[in-house]
């Protein structure tokens, strides 16, 4: 992406060569301002930067308890010359200019490239209260972009799904729409469909974190924002995402009226993608209520329109849900069938989330045939790849999965530490269902083996007395017979 952005930005791709060749020409200590505006244009400069400097980038946000650059060079080994990123010089003015101006002849001591990050208010603190520390600089890079440019960009971002390798990634890019949607709401006439289009992006990020609260807050400020300015599109879509974020809390029928509601919408405005969406939330409805001949009509209804759109991504979901309903009656071949053409897709499009959850029912298919040395294979994989991403409450499936594995072969201490891993991660996020669906697979464990020490394990999880737990559990049996 960070290509991308400096194709469309012309007016900063000769900066941006500029001050990569400076830094690779220059071996010795090397010091340089890069001007922006705003978040937008001092982001799309960074992702070029990282993307073609030849040294390794560090980064440092300066702040008023921490605004002596030199205290974090002193950490840094003159062996290895990178190139820092220092932001946020305005937030730690006037002190830093104090700083950098008395100390500035011991930037000569490191071999660094130095990057200090600045607005048009912070480069005239600098030249005007540090004026020897100035006078070294080796250039002044201009990566000021319009507002008007920058948002027809990052509006063409807003539709795609959401780019990221790992969670340090993600929650990278919630700091950037968070500071894209501080910047453009202190706008004098903000463009209101683009501030949604941030929150829409920042319900679903924080949604991929498990972080229930902040989805719902950004989605539901969608909700407002689209009623106010009359936007069908916008409010569809917020009542589909806050349906989800409601069935996964377990507000059902909140969910589905959201659902519907969004399903009316998007026939209203005859948008395809928001009628096959709120088709599968609707299926997806049906499914959990195990409603199956009513879910598969609404797959249906979703797949025949993912399909003849060519919306390939909607249509390997609809195949995966289709799957789940043949794996539900137990008709494992067509289940099989539906799960690898989900697959096929999901990978070629390098959705690595997607093609994980693929995994993980190949895997369940796998395991209720009692096949549990693919099973865990399976688990494995769906493993890795949340692990990559950063995705724990999902990793926490993937954990409760194999746990059952190791449980049906016997395997006791395998089952118990990956049950109580999954049991540690569900508390944190407050997932109260999967909570007990592991503590009734830690209580059979329990009846099993007799390990009596599972009291002490589930006890410092809950934060609860060892005897509560033996309670706890004798419950858990009961409501399992």
């Amino acid at each position: 992406m960070a290509s991308g952005w400096q194709l469309q930005f012309p007016e900063i791709a000769e900066e941006i060569e500029a001050l990569r060749i400076l830094v690779r020409d220059t071996n010795s200590s090397l010091l340089a301002f890069a001007l922006y505006r705003s978040s937008g244009d001092r982001a799309a400069a960074i992702y070029a930067l990282k993307e073609r400097l030849a040294l390794p980038v560090v980064e440092f946000t300066l702040s008023k308890p921490e605004s002596d650059p030199f205290i974090f060079l002193r950490t840094l080994s003159a062996q290895r010359r990178v190139c820092i990123f220092f932001y946020n010089i305005e937030e730690a003015l006037p002190d830093v200019a104090g700083y950098v101006n008395l100390q500035r002849e011991e930037f000569a001591k490191h071999p660094h490239a130095i990057i200090f990050w600045v607005n048009e208010h912070g480069l005239r603190e600098i030249a005007t209260h540090a004026p020897d520390f100035w006078a070294w600089r080796s250039g002044v890079f201009d990566f000021r972009i319009e507002y008007l440019k920058l948002q027809s960009v990052f509006q063409a971002e807003l539709v795609e799904s959401i780019p990221f390798e790992n969670r340090d990634d993600l929650e990278k890019r919630i700091r950037l729409y968070e500071e894209l949607l501080e910047d453009y709401s202190s706008q004098q006439k903000p463009d209101e469909r683009f501030l949604a289009g941030l929150q829409i992006k920042l319900g679903s990020a924080y949604h991929l974190l498990g972080r229930f609260e902040l989805a719902e807050k950004h989605s539901r400020a969608v909700l407002q924002r689209s009623r106010r300015i009359k936007d069908q599109h916008l409010e569809a879509a917020a009542l589909l995402v806050l349906g989800v974020l409601a069935q996964e809390q377990g507000r059902l029928d909140e969910a589905e009226k959201n659902a519907r509601q969004s399903l009316t919408l998007a026939k209203q405005i005859n948008d395809d993608s928001l009628i096959a969406s709120s088709c599968h939330q609707l299926g997806n409805l049906a499914y959990v209520g195990r409603r199956f001949e009513e879910a598969e009509i609404w797959y249906h209804q979703s797949l025949a329109i993912t399909e003849s759109k060519g919306i390939e991504r909607g249509a390997a979901m609809a195949y995966r849900a289709l799957g789940n309903i043949a794996l539900a009656r137990r008709k494992f071949d067509e289940a099989e069938r539906w799960y690898r053409k989900s697959l096929v897709i999901q990978e070629r499009l390098g959705l690595a989330r997607e093609t994980a959850i693929d995994y993980h029912q190949l895997g369940n298919l796998a395991f209720l045939q009692q096949r549990f040395a693919e099973a865990k294979a399976w688990y494995q994989k769906a493993r890795e790849i949340k692990k990559r991403l950063g995705l724990e409450r999902e990793l926490a499936l993937e954990l409760y999965q194999l746990g059952r594995v190791a449980e049906e072969q016997q395997q006791w201490q395998q089952a118990r530490e990956h049950l109580l891993k999954a049991l540690e991660i569900f508390v944190e996020f407050h997932d109260e269902h999967n909570r007990k669906i592991v503590l009734r697979n830690l209580a059979r464990l329990w009846q099993s083996t007799g390990d009596t020490s599972l009291f002490d394990a589930v006890a410092a999880i809950l934060k609860i007395q060892p005897q509560e737990v033996e309670a706890l559990l004798q419950k858990a049996l009961q409501a399992s017979n």
